[in-house]
């Protein structure tokens, strides 16, 4: 289906050509020559051709705005001003449908429980066809009954900072997922618990000094001393036989050597 924005470049495209033609004809009027009548005709297809135009935009901002207006009344700017307010709540619409098919598409892909109403895939299937029809009432009633699999997907893409970027996220998927609430509360816990290193050097050594920046994410301590621990996330299946990734073990090493030097601790366990 045409957009209201191309309506109005249709007609603002025509209009300029009826106006080159017009001025033509005028000029050559001016110098005593009949007007042609191949050019008179195509002035009229013209005049009818926008005339079409103007009919179908008028019919589709009067379906997708609905406000009873009368837009065959309205002056080429007024109906312009009436597209582009069409074309503002059609994006709106665009943005919606493609928030819940990309949340559906990513609770398929990693298998997410269902939040116990309509299937994530099923509420895509619905805002493509609403927004197929321009219906946004049908879509801001999806956007809400799909709220649950688009709050997981923001945690799910950016944990801590959909947390910090919407603070009634995890209030909302406790109705849910408590249970990744509590995870999520938890984890906020953790997070103010945790050590940051922060221009953190030790002596200068032979005229060396090493600046070490960075952030534990576990710090506790056993009988022995401190305790490390180095958080990694990922997605898919690890081998059984899976024993980390060097680096990582070099990182939380490094960290444990500040805390032990700090503590005065012989020792310190990384995890």
């Amino acid at each position: 289906m045409k957009r209201a924005g191309e309506y109005i470049d249709e007609m603002r495209e025509l209009a300029a050509d009826m106006e080159r033609l017009a001025q033509e004809m005028a000029r050559d009027a001016a110098l005593g020559f009949a007007p042609e009548d191949g050019r008179l005709s195509e002035l009229r297809r013209m005049g009818e051709q926008q005339a079409g135009l103007r009919g179908e935009l008028c019919a589709l901002l009067q379906e997708r705005l609905g406000d009873g207006r009368d837009y065959a009344a309205l002056p080429l700017e007024g109906l312009i001003a009436a597209a582009e307010e069409c074309e503002l709540i059609l994006r709106m619409g665009e943005e919606i449908c493609a928030c819940i098919v990309g949340a559906a598409e990513l609770m398929e892909r990693l298998g997410a429980p269902s939040c116990g109403g309509e299937s994530a895939p099923a509420l895509a299937k619905r805002a493509r066809a609403a927004q197929d029809a321009g219906d946004m009432d049908e879509l801001r009633a999806l956007e809400r009954q799909a709220q649950p699999y688009l709050d997981l997907a923001a945690l799910l893409r950016d944990d801590v900072g959909a947390m910090r970027g919407d603070a009634a996220l995890i209030g909302r998927l406790e109705q849910y997922y408590p249970q990744i609430a509590w995870f999520m509360r938890a984890r906020a816990r953790m997070e103010r618990d945790m050590a940051a290193f922060d221009d953190l050097s030790d002596e200068a050594v032979d005229g060396l000094r090493l600046t070490v920046q960075g952030r534990i994410d576990g710090l506790g301590a056993d009988e022995w001393g401190p305790v490390i621990e180095e958080i990694k996330s990922t997605e898919g299946e690890l081998p059984p036989d899976f024993a980390g990734v060097e680096v990582h073990w070099m990182q939380a090493i490094v960290y444990a050597a500040i805390v032990a030097h700090r503590e005065g601790a012989a020792s310190a366990c990384v995890r």
